[in-house]
């Protein structure tokens, strides 16, 4: 395609340009010709362009004074014109040349003000950097007071533990020595060996028996403790000395790896041991373990391996079978099931541990601030309508509240939740289908586990039919608040913030005052925390959908028979002492 010239341009065969002008056709007579033509005198289209502006310039003032001057006398105009047409060339090149200048100044101190403006931007980043540096020494310097005070308050209590043992061994020495032993002390005997005192205090009969989920817990660590001392040994020949080399044989052990877990088995074997201490005669109670069990110095968001993101996806997928019915992995037909569903994306979203949701009361612990916008759940120890305290919690620092996250909502959680509520239902995720997800009740009628149906009978058959990697330390939920913790982190949100929504315990008086508000301030945990720090995990969800969230239509579970829905379904009395998962009333 040919090169366009600007205007009044025109270039012969040789190259050079030439001014080009039409004169007026009023004027034609007295200019004596049509057109203006004048070498520029260069091949440059650049330099060409600005003298053939100013040409045109000149000349049309020119052919203007001409029109308005009346020169009746001359039939046409002389060379003379041309001239005085050329004369006004120069006075407008004159004019350029000042406007060019001008312009030069202009972008000079243009440059010269972004150049200031640099130099303040980098010297504003410098002290925001020095700022920032300073922070974080501060920060650095309030950890590390933080753990000196913590080093002191352990020292201290080592030394107070210290303090009470040679008491106990002068008391002993001194009773030994009165009873004319002299020297070491000789063992005394209870008259029951550990074997008699394993009967005992598990007995479901006698006063103060444990509860079924602690003696469920405590048996097999107090075997631990039988295998070795011995089944025969008397109980009264296991002293604070022989819970030491215990707690050396535990921490010892390959077969138990959490350090968290070796600190229960040397509480929970003194603890046996101090019961049957303090229903005899002169038997001083053994030290805490405290002081003698390894410390854990593990954070509680790493004693558990999280599932990755793309783990995560799979779990999302695998439990999208349950919004619709369909045939199971054994080919059996299988109706619709959603609370599977939602009770798995409510784990992996809220960060809450599995009893905590499980156990929520739907007509009184789910709530909607208006003014921020915010659907949260408020978790309380508060008794049910009846006066009946139906949760427990893993802590005093487990109350709080927990913002749900803008897309649960979208997706359609609240819809289910009203759903259930409207059904007669009480918890989220009970339900008197089958197989039925009702509370684990005791005997007594006051200890509700609600989680009982999804944690030890569903979460862990999904876990293995989705055959993750054997070298994954994983739970179903456990593993999911975990995830939960590691995508706060990676959002940089901050540790208090993190721990509060989450219901960590604090170690001292100081931390458990200072994070006492925030854990029940909805407007910072759902802005700071919730909202964005959860994108890693949405983004999963939203993968297993394919890229967006639907909403999902709540489909109206079967009404709850009315006897069952206070769940006040408890054991009678006289039957064996075995805790079972409550049966819905019939109608």
């Amino acid at each position: 395609m040919a090169y366009r010239l600007p205007s009044h341009l025109h270039r012969n065969r040789n190259g050079m340009l030439y001014f080009r002008h039409a004169v007026p056709a009023d004027l034609r007579q007295r200019v004596g010709q049509s057109e203006i033509y004048r070498s520029l005198a260069t091949a440059s289209v650049r330099e060409a362009a600005q003298a053939a502006q100013a040409y045109a310039i000149a000349l049309r003032a020119t052919f203007e004074r001409l029109r308005i001057t009346a020169m009746s006398d001359d039939k046409q105009i002389n060379s003379g014109a041309i001239a005085e047409a050329l004369k006004g060339k120069r006075f407008i090149d004159e004019q350029l040349v000042a406007l060019m200048r001008l312009q030069d100044r202009q972008q000079a101190q243009q440059q010269a003000g972004e150049q200031h403006a640099r130099e303040v931007e980098r010297h504003v980043r410098e002290q925001l950097r020095a700022k920032a540096i300073a922070a974080g020494a501060l920060a650095q310097m309030g950890r590390t007071l933080a753990k000196i005070e913590s080093l002191n308050t352990h020292a201290q209590q080592q030394a107070e533990q210290h303090a009470r043992e040679l008491e106990i061994v002068k008391d002993i020495a001194v009773r030994a020595a009165s009873a004319g032993g002299g020297g070491t002390p000789a063992k005394r005997s209870m008259g029951k060996t550990y074997a008699q005192g394993w009967d005992e205090y598990f007995d479901p009969n006698r006063g103060g028996a444990l509860g079924f989920n602690t003696a469920k817990t405590y048996r097999p660590r107090v075997k631990h403790g039988e295998i070795f001392f011995g089944a025969d040994t008397d109980i009264g020949h296991i002293g604070q000395s022989g819970l030491s080399e215990y707690a050396n044989h535990v921490v010892a052990d390959e077969t138990i790896k959490a350090v968290g877990t070796k600190r229960e088995y040397i509480s929970n074997v003194r603890t046996f041991l101090n019961w049957h201490r303090s229903r005899a005669d002169d038997f001083a109670p053994l030290s805490t373990a405290s002081g003698i069990a390894p410390r854990n110095e593990t954070p509680e968001d790493e004693q558990r391996d999280p599932f990755t993101l793309d783990e995560l996806k799979a779990v999302f997928e695998n439990a999208r079978q349950y919004l619709q019915a369909g045939k199971s992995a054994a080919g059996r037909k299988r109706i619709a099931q959603p609370r599977k569903y939602w009770v798995t994306l409510a784990a992996a979203l809220t960060g809450c541990r599995i009893e905590e949701l499980c156990q929520i009361n739907l007509h009184a612990d789910l709530h909607y601030d208006e003014g921020l916008g915010v659907w949260f759940f408020d978790l309380n120890p508060k008794p049910d309508s009846d006066g009946i305290v139906r949760k427990r919690f893993k802590n005093d620092t487990s109350h709080r509240c927990v913002p749900i996250h803008s897309a649960l909502v979208a997706h359609g959680f609240i819809d289910y939740l009203k759903a259930q509520k409207d059904a007669g239902h009480s918890r989220p995720f009970e339900s008197h289908e089958l197989p039925r997800w009702n509370p684990l009740i005791q005997d007594d009628g006051k200890h509700y586990t609600w989680s009982h149906g999804p944690s030890t009978q569903w979460g862990p058959d999904e876990l293995k039919a989705l055959s993750f990697s054997p070298e994954h330390d994983l739970s179903y939920f456990h593993s999911m608040r975990h995830s939960f913790a590691g995508s706060l982190v990676n959002a940089d949100v901050t540790i208090e913030k993190r721990e509060a929504v989450m219901g960590h315990k604090k170690e001292t008086k100081s931390q458990q005052t200072r994070y006492a508000k925030l854990k029940k301030n909805v407007a910072i945990l759902s802005r700071h925390v919730i909202e964005p720090g959860l994108d890693e995990i949405v983004k999963a969800l939203k993968d297993a959908w394919g890229g967006e969230l639907p909403k999902i239509e709540a489909v109206a579970p079967p009404i709850a028979p009315p006897q069952s829905r206070n769940t006040t379904n408890v054991k009678k009395p006289g039957r064996p002492a075995r805790a079972k998962a409550a049966k819905p009333a019939t109608a």
